[in-house]
């Protein structure tokens, strides 16, 4: 264990390792990018709104960007595969950052991304443009900016994410709880903390209120049969999700910032899972796991780091 403790990979193999990962996975699903996966939305959404790709068809939309990047994707670089393809990478690579920033190592960073690559949700809906993940990568994106000095910036990629899919705004908790546990002093936490409600709450009353009346988001009985509906989400990671519970229990005993905080951004995706099947219409499809399971990767190499690598003692 001494010897794992000193082992890590240096900055400029760890590029080429990233590379050559991304390469491999890259080349085995060439035939998916060619030969894409068929959704019931393809033919429903998808496919009429690439037909004309006209901004006035903006104001009837709910994600304008997710459609319009299938837009540029189709007609400028001849594939409506590219750019999908582009945020679902980014994302791993985002994934290796923001592990290596709460675990201190190249080596585990790259555990984390790996085993991103080799996840199901990964290969079914990362080649997807129906299910395009440009929301969860530009999501970790402003978590991995937050922990910089660039912290100010990390606004903007979370609002533009927003018009790819709304589900992030149901996750802002998780941000305020990866500003608390950051290195922002106190008065600039405060600021960014205002500044993001504010703006979240403008953007709310401008796009949000008028889809949930005409959509009828909200139910108007609470639903308990809520059981098979939970399970149902996890159908693509049975392995993964059936680790996540004691993936939480280890990193509650380590009682430290970090596995706190993924322990708290994992229990709240949980408990939305239960709470949008109770009290709204809308259906919790597998692809909205992607951020459950990236804090159960990270989870554990935090697990790895603190109690194989570092040797700490488990307490019951």
């Amino acid at each position: 264990m001494i010897i794992l403790n000193k082992i890590d990979i240096k900055n400029e193999h760890t590029i080429y390792m990233i590379i050559f990962s991304i390469l491999v996975v890259l080349i085995i699903h060439i035939p998916e990018i060619y030969n894409p996966i068929q959704f019931y939305d393809d033919k429903h959404t998808i496919q009429p709104f690439i037909q004309d790709c006209s901004v006035k068809q903006i104001p009837t939309i709910r994600d304008p960007l997710r459609y319009y990047e299938l837009c540029v994707s189709r007609y400028e670089l001849g594939n409506i595969e590219i750019l999908p393809v582009v945020s679902i990478f980014s994302l791993s690579v985002f994934v290796f950052i923001l592990t290596k920033q709460f675990v201190n190592s190249n080596l585990l960073g790259l555990l984390g991304m790996i085993l991103l690559l080799l996840t199901n949700s990964f290969s079914f809906y990362g080649f997807s443009a129906t299910y395009a993940q440009t929301w969860v990568a530009l999501m970790f994106c402003s978590l991995i900016l937050i922990r910089t000095r660039f912290y100010y910036l990390s606004v903007i990629p979370f609002l533009i994410s927003l018009f790819f899919r709304g589900l992030p705004l149901l996750d802002i908790p998780i941000f305020f709880g990866m500003i608390y546990i950051s290195n922002i002093k106190r008065k600039r936490m405060i600021y960014t903390l205002f500044l993001i409600v504010g703006l979240l709450s403008s953007l709310y009353a401008i796009l949000g209120n008028e889809y949930i009346e005409q959509n009828g988001v909200i139910t108007n009985n609470i639903k308990f049969d809520t059981v098979s509906y939970f399970f149902s989400t996890f159908r693509y990671e049975i392995i993964l999700s059936f680790c996540i519970p004691f993936i939480g229990l280890f990193l509650y005993k380590l009682k430290n910032k970090n596995s706190q905080f993924i322990f708290f951004s994992m229990t709240y995706l949980i408990t939305q899972i239960w709470f949008l099947g109770a009290f709204t219409n809308l259906s919790q499809e597998p692809y909205r796991m992607f951020p459950l399971y990236i804090f159960a990767i990270i989870g554990i190499t935090l697990i790895i780091k603190n109690y194989i690598i570092e040797k700490k003692a488990l307490y019951f």
